[in-house]
């Protein structure tokens, strides 16, 4: 399981950079407030002729449309990050299999998110005044694993069939109906 490991209120420094293939960019990084999250892929089917649902858990979904801004504010960062980080994220269209770029940004290590393929590279924005900027979105690379369904302890698949639930209540009622026979 992934661990929360750097603090933005003691290290707000590793917070404001995104590592690609073990390179660091000029500038800052400003990840957006949604990016990194999480989602669980659960198997949700109505249960026939009962309430409730069949819940069967079924992995992690890749994390998409990661976004995040790059800074600038001075002219020799601008020139570093498009000889020497851009081509990182460059795609080459002749080729089949398109590789991930290892990343490290401590909130994406929270959720265990470490390889990421261009969606979107933006272009040069800004002034002089404000700064530069550069948009981008990537998805999160995660091929698929074979794991084993499981269904959440207690539950039936099969209608009829007694839940654990059941069965405590079952016994209950018996000692219920003990209790209330006359001695």
């Amino acid at each position: 399981m992934p661990q929360f490991t750097e603090s933005p209120l003691i290290q707000p420094g590793a917070w404001d950079v995104l590592i690609a293939a073990g390179k660091s960019h000029p500038g800052t990084f400003v990840l957006s407030d949604d990016a990194g999250h999480r989602l669980y892929k659960w198997d949700v089917r109505d249960a026939p002729a009962a309430q409730g649902a069949i819940m069967t858990y079924r992995g992690w979904r890749p994390t998409l449309d990661i976004q995040g801004t790059f800074k600038f504010w001075e002219e020799p960062q601008v020139e570093d990050f498009f000889k020497n980080y851009l081509p990182i994220w460059t795609l080459d269209a002749r080729k089949f299999a398109v590789k991930p770029v290892e990343v490290y940004h401590p909130a994406l290590a929270a959720n265990d998110v470490t390889k990421l393929v261009p969606v979107q590279i933006g272009s040069l924005s800004g002034n002089s005044r404000a700064g530069w900027s550069i948009k981008c979105k990537w998805h999160e690379y995660r091929p698929a694993k074979i794991i084993l369904p499981k269904t959440p302890e207690g539950a039936t698949t099969r209608l009829g069939q007694p839940t654990p639930q059941t069965e405590t209540q079952r016994q209950i009622q018996g000692q219920l109906a003990l209790a209330r026979r006359p001695v």
